[in-house]
């Protein structure tokens, strides 16, 4: 007995609790779940199966634990239904949930079931939204940051591609020799792997130069250093200029 779909993904197990106790109700004008229909494409990627093997699933499922199977549950069966998939309820949180679901307080048929599940997964959507949303805030803040950081340390960027820099006139700061001395700075040691893995991307993206002129180690320095690391511009160029 287990809800092999909703199971897969663990935020929908974490919605499904908070709605199930009232929080996600809570909310209800915020993420707007009853006016919003799922499509197939969000269902899957929520999930990871098309919507008919979902309904199959709750269907079997309740099947399961209609136990006089009259095509529906009564509290006591949901209750079983729900703790048996690691969804343990108190009597008023079930009696809660067909309220809202249903107009029957004694129990809940496949129908109401069915949209009660599919008002988790609406739930489940708003908020991994709500998260992407404000993540690509955070996101645009800190670039902004980094963006401002490398306008006042233009000089020492000058100064990197100077000390460093090989070609003359037209300087390239070899990616071999950037790696070494990036991770000379015990600061972003503790970031070994993000570190290598920035450089990675600049060498399969190189076109021959095996390296990087000025404004490739600007836009470099930024997308470090807003996406990858905690650490600002400006101390990045102070170690690899030896002065920090």
């Amino acid at each position: 007995r287990n809800l092999s779909p909703v199971r897969r993904r663990g935020g929908v197990e974490r919605v499904w609790r908070g709605a199930m106790e009232g929080e996600a109700s809570a909310s209800a004008p915020e993420r707007d779940c009853e006016a919003r229909r799922i499509s197939d494409a969000e269902l899957e990627e929520l999930l990871g199966v098309p919507r008919d093997t979902f309904e199959a699933e709750m269907r079997t499922t309740f099947d399961e634990f209609d136990g006089d199977h009259d095509g529906a549950l009564t509290n006591e069966e949901l209750m079983q239904l729900t703790s048996a998939n690691h969804f343990p309820l108190s009597e008023p949180s079930v009696e809660a949930c067909l309220k809202h679901v249903t107009s029957d307080a004694e129990s809940i048929s496949f129908a109401a079931f069915l949209t009660f599940m599919y008002e988790v997964c609406a739930t489940e959507l708003a908020l991994q939204e709500k998260t992407e949303l404000a993540r690509t805030k955070t996101m645009k803040y800190r670039r902004n940051d980094a963006l401002n950081d490398l306008v006042q340390s233009q000089s020492d960027v000058d100064r990197v591609m100077e000390k460093f820099g090989t070609g003359g006139e037209h300087a390239v700061l070899p990616f071999e020799t950037l790696t070494g001395e990036l991770l000379k700075n015990p600061e972003l040691r503790m970031y070994d792997d993000a570190v290598r893995a920035a450089m990675d991307e600049l060498v399969a993206s190189d076109t021959g130069k095996r390296g990087l002129d000025q404004h490739e180690l600007e836009e470099f320095l930024v997308d470090l250093c807003s996406e990858r690391v905690a650490i600002t511009i400006p101390s990045v160029l102070r170690n690899l200029l030896g002065e920090n």
